[in-house]
């Protein structure tokens, strides 16, 4: 189950697997991996190679491509990898 789990977070990464509720990148857009994860549930954000951000359920992660828009959404840096 963890090893499916995985799977799937790095399937959304890569923007291969759709997620209902979180946002469609428009065609064109940038298609490398996000700067920055986060649970819909919990506070901190997190490095996308975290050892936390791989425990993100899938149907709970949200993506951000800066610092910035991850704190304006009221996420907090991690303390393990100090985003």
């Amino acid at each position: 189950m963890k090893c499916l789990t995985q799977l799937a977070v790095a399937l959304m990464l890569a923007g291969t697997l759709a997620v209902p509720g979180c946002a469609e990148q428009a065609p064109g857009a940038d298609d490398t991996q996000p700067a920055y994860v986060a649970s819909a549930k919990r506070e901190p954000f997190h490095k996308p190679s975290c050892e936390w951000a791989k425990k993100i359920s899938p149907t709970n992660l949200e993506t951000y491509k800066s610092r910035d828009e991850a704190t304006k959404a009221s996420h907090r840096p991690c303390k393990v990898c100090k985003p």
